[in-house]
């Protein structure tokens, strides 16, 4: 779904999709925050959100995502520091 001009809101929804292995919503305009519910998707390696309006934090509850190996979400308006659980196991943030 990337790069298909998708406004709005990430769905909260979305952290039901919880056999989904890639999440990429980058080069969007998308709004808002990411959702604390997609540290329900267990299976999510790689979560891009790069390139949209985004505000806000990461999620803490990110960290629950046991085989993230990649979370891109340079390029938003997010703010405050990356969560010490997303630090401390080494995934690749950019």
């Amino acid at each position: 779904m990337a790069d298909n001009k998708l406004a709005g809101s990430i769905p909260s929804s979305f952290g039901k999709l919880t056999v989904l292995r890639h999440l990429f919503l980058n080069d969007n305009e998308l709004i808002g925050t990411i959702p604390t519910e997609l540290g329900d998707m267990n299976y999510l390696s790689i979560f891009s959100v790069e390139n949209n309006n985004l505000i806000g934090s990461i999620p803490s509850e990110l960290a629950r995502l046991a085989i993230l190996d990649k979370l891109l979400v340079s390029g938003n308006n997010l703010e405050g520091s990356i969560p010490n659980e997303l630090c401390a196991r080494g995934i690749d943030i950019l």
